[in-house]
């Protein structure tokens, strides 16, 4: 458990910002799993609007 701490201190910020950057990747992609979210959360949707705005 120490390690995994010590882990999650070092590399937390740098976890974190992967996760965001993936649902941003992987937002308007089609699921091919069998486990997948049927529905994304308001949230990212508005991260993702705010995003093709910016980018126009």
């Amino acid at each position: 458990m120490k390690k995994f701490k010590k882990f999650m201190v070092r590399y937390g910020s740098l976890t974190a910002s992967l996760a965001m950057a993936l649902s941003f990747w992987f937002s308007n992609k089609t699921c091919f799993f069998i486990c997948h979210q049927p529905e994304e959360p308001e949230a990212l949707k508005r991260l993702v609007k705010e995003r093709e705005e910016n980018l126009k």
